[in-house]
């Protein structure tokens, strides 16, 4: 089941960075999703932590110093309540709907 919600998360997340605008930081939006599935599935807190640092870095790399601290304060803070729960219950919602 865990890997038919990373499929939906994919398939239905064109901007992956939920809930932030679009830039030319999408790719770095777009790695973090990948490194916080790993953290996930291997129950890694400090996984997730590398994961969150590297987006921040990935993104402040791309000049924008001030977006990359909000986006890591942001995904430290909401991503392992909301947004993951959010995603798993539209997945489950979508897998389980009754015509």
């Amino acid at each position: 089941m865990f890997r038919e919600i990373v499929n939906f998360i994919f398939n239905n997340n064109k901007n992956y960075c939920t809930f932030f605008f679009k830039g030319d930081w999408n790719h770095c939006c777009w790695q973090h999703d990948l490194e916080c599935i790993l953290a996930i599935e291997y129950l890694s807190p400090k996984m997730r932590l590398e994961a969150d640092k590297k987006l921040r870095d990935c993104v402040k790399a791309k000049n924008h110093p001030y977006i990359s601290k909000i986006m890591y304060i942001g995904v430290r803070a909401w991503a392992n309540t909301f947004w993951w729960g959010l995603i798993v219950r539209e997945y489950l919602e979508t897998r389980f709907k009754h015509d």
